[in-house]
């Protein structure tokens, strides 16, 4: 049986989902908990290039949305601007590598957890930006550094027959 790509994408993000909410939810460090949905919306830029993963970083952010108390969509922003960034800087690059991959990670989860603890802040989330975050950032990007091969890994494999970005029927 052909599964279309949009279908196991979903799945992929849903898998993460269940993932985020089960297993990081229980984990702590330095007063952070890692972010599994940001990993994947990161290498989803990496994979999928910037618009596409703009969009399922957009769809992994409002599906952490559901399950946070800040204001709804504010995890979508982030998110989905991170994995547009992300995509955008390795189009740029002519031979990104793993190293690559693994430092726009590192990069983008801690300058994507700040920018959500900032945005939030100017909607009235003030609580976000306290003393914690440096730490939390830097535990984020670690994560994201660890995760983003196998998450690439994955998307790759759901991606597999997607049609090339800019093509037409």
């Amino acid at each position: 049986m052909n599964v279309p790509p949009g279908a196991r994408l979903a799945a992929l993000l849903l898998a993460a989902l269940v993932l985020q909410l089960s297993v990081a939810s229980r984990v702590e460090v330095l007063g952070a908990r890692p972010d599994i949905l940001a990993v994947v919306a990161i290498a989803s830029g990496l994979v999928l290039g910037p618009e596409r993963g703009a969009t399922f970083g957009f769809a992994a952010g409002l599906l952490e949305d559901l399950f946070l108390t800040t204001p709804f969509g504010l995890t979508a922003l982030v998110w989905g601007a991170t994995a547009w960034t992300a995509g955008h800087i390795v189009t740029t690059i002519a031979h990104p590598t793993r190293a690559t991959a693994i430092a726009v990670a590192a990069v983008g989860t801690f300058a994507g957890t700040v920018a959500f603890a900032l945005v939030g802040a100017l909607l009235g989330e003030e609580q976000l930006v306290t003393g914690r975050l440096p730490a939390i950032a830097v535990v984020e990007g670690l994560v994201g550094a660890l995760l983003v091969l196998p998450a690439m890994a994955a998307l790759r494999r759901a991606a597999a027959d997607l049609e090339p970005a800019g093509a037409r029927r």
